[in-house]
């Protein structure tokens, strides 16, 4: 008779392939990247729409009165503020931008009575001063120049600067009758002025020139990064034009 064949051995598990690690350095996430980054991409990235006119040119030999960057320069049109109305008590709904401000400027209606802005630099000082007034006359600005502040910024595609809340938040610590400033409307305010100082701290170094964007300074010619109040006394001594 055949000889019983002898039992297979069982195979060993094959042990499983380790992962090659990758090599190539983690995305930076967008909590990570600072303000200013954000703002220069949105910058560089930041088309104008097909028939746009350059149309802020013609207030070539002005600047903004916070970056004193040449208007004409700007990458973006400028932000305008109504600098008088007829009625001292009334205050303008809204800022200038847009459509409507190219239209104030082509038919030059009251040209001289706006004050222009690189709407970025006035958003940031507005929150980091935590006042909300014009800081070319001292004039209080309504919630609906705040909101069209806040909307200007995003449909740049610039980061949040919140001026609408920190205008309502202005009001609700003003209207508090405690002396602590402990409560939850102070302490998100002095939160959105922590945040838009650091970001106006980081404009200063990064200027709005030509159709480049937002481009760093070379740091031969770069002043010391302006503090709030030192950009509130300058923005005192301009005069308004005649």
């Amino acid at each position: 008779p055949t000889a019983p064949t002898a039992p297979t051995a069982p195979t060993a598990p094959t042990a499983p392939k380790a992962k090659a690690k990758s090599t190539a350095a983690p995305k930076a996430s967008t909590s990570q990247k600072d303000g200013m980054t954000l703002a220069a991409e949105a910058a560089a990235n930041y088309t104008l729409p097909p028939g746009t006119v350059k149309w802020w040119k013609d207030l070539a030999g002005d600047c903004c009165p916070i970056s004193l960057s040449p208007l004409e320069e700007l990458s973006v049109d400028p932000f305008g503020l109504i600098g008088a109305t007829e009625n001292a008590e009334t205050l303008p709904s809204e800022g200038v931008w847009g459509k409507a401000a190219a239209r104030m400027v082509s038919e030059k209606q009251s040209v001289q009575s706006v004050h222009w802005f690189d709407g970025m630099f006035l958003a940031s000082f507005l929150v980091s001063s935590g006042q909300l007034i014009d800081p070319v006359n001292r004039r209080s600005l309504s919630r609906g120049e705040c909101k069209s502040l806040d909307e200007y910024i995003q449909a740049h595609g610039f980061p949040a600067v919140h001026v609408t809340d920190a205008f309502d938040l202005a009001k609700a610590v003003k209207s508090t009758e405690s002396s602590e400033s402990s409560g939850p409307a102070a302490t998100r305010m002095a939160a959105l002025e922590r945040e838009a100082a650091s970001m106006l701290r980081s404009l200063f170094d990064f200027r709005s020139v030509g159709s480049g964007g937002l481009t760093r300074s070379e740091p031969a010619a770069q002043p010391e990064p302006a503090q709030p109040e030192d950009v509130m006394s300058v923005s005192q001594e301009i005069q308004e034009p005649s």
